[in-house]
């Protein structure tokens, strides 16, 4: 799924109140990987500094 964004907060958890754990701008990559939770989507993203594949969640 393509979404077009300005910038995404990625969470640990699916919650306003967990820690972010990156925030992307325009132009990077996020792949869905679970669309079972209320108003977020769990994603899967390479960490920009690392290049590590992560999860985490992103609000709908």
């Amino acid at each position: 799924m393509i979404v077009p964004i300005n910038t995404a907060t990625i969470r640990s958890e699916p919650s306003t109140q967990s820690e972010t754990v990156a925030i992307f701008d325009q132009n990077q990559s996020l792949t869905v990987i679970g669309d079972n939770v209320p108003y977020y989507y769990q994603i899967e993203f390479c960490d920009p500094t690392t290049g590590n594949v992560k999860t985490g969640w992103v609000s709908k």
